[in-house]
């Protein structure tokens, strides 16, 4: 396989299920479409790095959907009120990422 594309939606809490899909090259010729080539919903650690290495290829990238930095003790970051401001009107608000919130899920520590 010459090329794959790998999205992670992380979920906060492995309590949680977090959504996972490679799509891969639909022809030989650069430039073609893309084609799903899995889609899961995966809860552990384990499980997600699993099914990144079950998809490598020559060219893989890995692309995750997780807050990276946050320093907001409560409240919304700029960058989620921002994003909640566009597409909350069909629901695709973001959730507060603050340190608060994340302070709930696995014993404070980030995935």
């Amino acid at each position: 396989m010459g090329a794959c594309f790998v999205g992670i939606d992380l979920a906060w809490s492995p309590r949680n299920p977090s959504g996972v899909a490679a799509l891969v090259p639909a022809g030989p010729r650069d430039g073609e479409a893309l084609r799903v080539a899995a889609v899961e919903t995966l809860a552990r650690d384990g499980e997600i790095a699993d099914f990144v290495g079950a998809h490598l290829a020559a060219t893989t990238v890995v692309m995750v959907d997780a807050p990276l930095v946050i320093p907001n003790a409560a409240g919304m970051r700029e960058c989620d009120r921002e994003i909640t401001r566009r597409f909350g009107r069909r629901q695709a608000g973001c959730y507060p990422a603050n340190r608060g919130n994340m302070g709930r899920y696995n014993g404070g520590v980030p995935r």
